[in-house]
C-alpha cells in the first residue's frame, strides 16, 4: 500500500517519525483541535486543500509521484453516523489518474479534475450510504452514493475502505470514484437492507431525476424512521464544535446522539502529545549519550 502524504497547517510534510498515533484516531499533531472552527469551516478548509492537491496531480508537468496517497478530507460526520471510526480519508494518486482517463481505457471512468475537487462535499452530504453486499470483495467499507453525475449523467459512487494502516498511520481510503451504469442496482441495495444512511431530500430529488421508484412497501418516511437521516446529521453538526478531534466511541445512532469531546478534553489530548514528544526527545538523547 502506498505511503500517505501528511501535512501540517502550513503545508509542510510531516515525516512518519513525527506522526502520532492515538487509538487509531487522527494521527498528526493537534491539528484536529483547531480553535473555534465550525463544521462548515472545517469542511471548507478540507475542500480548499484537496482542490490544491488535485491541481498539482493534473498539472502539465506534475511532480506528484503516482504511488502516494493524498488527504481528501478529515472524517465526515455522516460516516460516523454509520458506525465508521473517525479516521481521515485519503486517495491514491495513481487511482486519481486512472479514473480521470476516458471510459474506453482500462480503469478509466472519465472523472474530471473539476468533479474530483467536489469529492469532500459530495461525501459529506450524500444521497445515501450503503454497506457492501454479500458479493463485495472488501467487506469493511462504505459505499457513498453522491449527488454528483459523470459525463454520461450516471450517479457517481465512492467506495471507502475503512481502517487501513501504513507505517503506523491509520486512515480510510477512497478506493475509487465512478458513475454507476445501472441505477436500479441502488434500488435493489435498499430492498436488500444495505442502506445505512439516507438523506430524504437528496433521495427524493435523485428518484425524480432518475425516474425510479423505491421498492414496493418501502417509503421515504419508513426509511427515515429506521435509518439515520439528514436530521440526525444536522443535529450532530450543531453539537460538534470540536468534532474533528478524534472520536473514540463512534457508534451507530440509536435514539440519542453520542456526546462529542469537549474543549478541555481536546486540551488534555494536546498536552498528552506534548508530553509524548518530550519523552521521545529525552529517550533519544539518553540513547545517543550512552550508546553512540
Amino acid at each position: 500500500m502506498a505511503d500517505t502524504i501528511v501535512k501540517d497547517e502550513d503545508g509542510n510534510i510531516v515525516p512518519p517519525s513525527k506522526r502520532f498515533n492515538f487509538r487509531k484516531a487522527e494521527t498528526y499533531y493537534q491539528r484536529e483541535c483547531s480553535e473555534g472552527l465550525s463544521y462548515g469551516e472545517r469542511l471548507y478548509r478540507d475542500e480548499k486543500a484537496w482542490a490544491a492537491e488535485v491541481d498539482k496531480v493534473f498539472a502539465k508537468k506534475s511532480k506528484v509521484a503516482g504511488g502516494i496517497n493524498l488527504r481528501v478530507m478529515n472524517m465526515p460526520l455522516v460516516l460516523e453516523l454509520t458506525g465508521a471510526k473517525s479516521l481521515p480519508i485519503d486517495m491514491n494518486v495513481t487511482k486519481m489518474r486512472k479514473i480521470n482517463k476516458p471510459k474506453s481505457l482500462p480503469d478509466g471512468h472519465d472523472i474530471t479534475g473539476a468533479i474530483l475537487k467536489q469529492l469532500p462535499s459530495a461525501i459529506a452530504d450524500p444521497v445515501m450510504v450503503l454497506k457492501p453486499n454479500a458479493k463485495a470483495t472488501y467487506s469493511n467499507a462504505r459505499i457513498v452514493v453522491t449527488g454528483l453525475k459523470d459525463a454520461d449523467d450516471k450517479t457517481i459512487l465512492v467506495p471507502i475502505h475503512l481502517e487501513l494502516q501504513k507505517n503506523k498511520y491509520d486512515f480510510n481510503l477512497a478506493a475509487s470514484m465512478y458513475g454507476k451504469d445501472n441505477n436500479g442496482w441502488l434500488i435493489q441495495e435498499i430492498q436488500d437492507g444495505n442502506a445505512m444512511y439516507v438523506d430524504t431530500k437528496n433521495i427524493s430529488q435523485w428518484l425524480s431525476t432518475t425516474r425510479l421508484q423505491l421498492p414496493s412497501g418501502i417509503t421515504i418516511e419508513k426509511l427515515s424512521n429506521s435509518l439515520p437521516t439528514e436530521v440526525d446529521l444536522v443535529n450532530m453538526r450543531n453539537t460538534s464544535s470540536n468534532h474533528r478531534f478524534p472520536s473514540l466511541t463512534a457508534k451507530p445512532i440509536s435514539g440519542s446522539l453520542r456526546n462529542e469531546p469537549s474543549k478541555p478534553t481536546c486540551i488534555i489530548f494536546m498536552a498528552y502529545i506534548a508530553i509524548y514528544r518530550q519523552y521521545k526527545q529525552g529517550f533519544a538523547a539518553f540513547r545517543n549519550f550512552f550508546f553512540s
